[in-house]
């Protein structure tokens, strides 16, 4: 009956129930005939089989059901025979604490969620929340666990970009301001994977935009140029661009960064610095584009962090690291700068490390940063709280933070040439 079942063979089914096949029987695996058929999203096998007395709630070993492999499957028809014949709505499976409504969800079986909102599946229930060990950190083995789970399906269909499926979850009632255990809603776990089109309905249906998400849009658009945290494809007709537009557009705060500090950023981070304005976020990664946008809807280019670290600082190349490559190319960061010099920022702020645009364009490296912060008034000498000049960095002292304190000839030999036209030595003595 099973094989018959896999091999969508009605008629063979059928005759087999007529000659006293039990239709509850399982294999060793605990697989049945009628998972066979709801696996396959046949119909007509599973409604046969429920008539000749499937449990309808029948399991596998870890708690899936019947229904759960249908709502998965994405067959409504075969949903609608289960739910028809007493198969409940709300049961979970046993590893994860999932449910039927969730599996659809996140594969966008917009008719199979509809189904089951009918029959009153729960769109709010969450899955069981586990703590996972971050074993390996750039800044070693901390012993950090992140919390894992709690999802709901409004939050799969946001991961996944099963749009149809979340306008149907948040038509029913799911929450837009749930927080899972990292502090992700709905509206941020779209934008961190790039759903923009998604995330571009939960806003016009009322999602809260003053928690991070320009922020986190602005990240998402150049997390950085390495593999371990490549940025998500825009996929849809809302591409980021048009994302950031539209948070604007209702009200969310231009200066606004993380109204909480997300776990798994600091992690991927290392530490990571501070989160700063979106427009601080932009400059990290040169993102001209991004910071045009930022500027024009009023964003300030003199802002500065809770240390005092300024957008100018972030743009020459604080936080850059050469492991994850973040930081924009010299090009870009020149243009990005040119953008704030123009709105009157100051080239020589010091943050409370006493740290300069100037002593981050030396740590990245960046000789033509240099030579252009020079030109802008940019002081060549200055000395952080540890008495270390942009040279003393360049050289290979290091500044600290993600630094691995390795010699840039270029930028050392820039700055030795112009304290010379200077008058001035190494150390900016005359």
């Amino acid at each position: 009956l099973m094989w018959a079942a896999h091999w969508n063979d009605l008629d063979t089914v059928q005759a087999l129930l007529r000659a006293g096949a039990n239709p509850k029987l399982k294999s060793t695996f605990e697989d049945s005939a009628l998972y066979e058929a709801c696996l396959n999203g046949n119909a007509e096998i599973a409604e046969a089989l429920l008539r000749a007395g499937a449990d309808a709630n029948a399991s596998r070993g870890e708690g899936e059901t019947a229904l759960m492999t249908a709502a998965r499957s994405g067959n409504a028809a075969t949903v609608k025979a289960l739910l028809a014949h007493g198969a409940a709505a709300n049961a979970r499976e046993q590893w994860r604490q999932e449910t039927a409504l969730m599996w659809a969800a996140a594969e966008n079986h917009a008719e199979v969620v509809k189904a089951l909102i009918a029959a009153g599946a729960d769109v709010n229930a969450k899955s069981v929340v586990w703590d996972w060990p971050k074993l390996k950190l750039r800044s070693g083995d901390l012993g950090v666990v992140l919390p894992a789970g709690g999802f709901t399906a409004l939050l799969h269909a946001a991961r996944q970009g099963s749009l149809e499926s979340a306008r149907l979850l948040v038509d029913a009632g799911a929450d837009l301001s749930y927080r899972e255990p990292q502090g992700y809603t709905p509206l941020l776990i779209a934008i961190l994977n790039g759903q923009y089109e998604l995330a571009a309905m939960l806003v016009e249906k009322g999602a809260k935009v003053d928690d991070g998400a320009l922020w986190l849009t602005v990240e998402a658009r150049d997390m950085d140029k390495s593999d371990k945290r490549p940025a998500p494809t825009d996929y849809g007709k809302v591409k980021s661009l048009d994302m950031m537009k539209i948070l604007l557009d209702h009200g969310a705060p231009v200066d606004g960064g993380l109204s909480q500090r997300l776990p798994q950023r600091a992690i991927m981070e290392g530490g990571g610095p501070a989160v700063g304005s979106a427009l601080y976020r932009a400059a990290r990664s040169t993102d001209l584009a991004a910071m045009r946008l930022l500027l024009e809807h009023g964003a300030d280019p003199k802002y500065a962090t809770a240390n005092h670290s300024t957008v100018l600082m972030s743009a020459a190349g604080q936080n850059f690291n050469k492991e994850t490559g973040t930081g924009g190319e010299q090009n870009d960061a020149i243009e990005a700068i040119r953008m704030l010099i123009a709105r009157r920022v100051d080239v020589n702020a010091a943050n409370d490390l006493g740290q300069t645009a100037m002593h981050f364009a030396a740590q990245k490296g960046s000789e033509k940063v240099i030579e252009f912060l020079a030109e802008n008034g940019a002081r060549l000498d200055p000395k952080d709280k540890r008495g270390k000049t942009p040279l003393d960095i360049a050289t290979g002292v290091g500044i600290g933070g993600n630094s691995e304190g390795v010699p840039e000839v270029e930028a050392m030999e820039t700055l030795k040439k112009l304290l010379a036209a200077q008058g001035k030595g190494e150390h900016g003595a005359r």
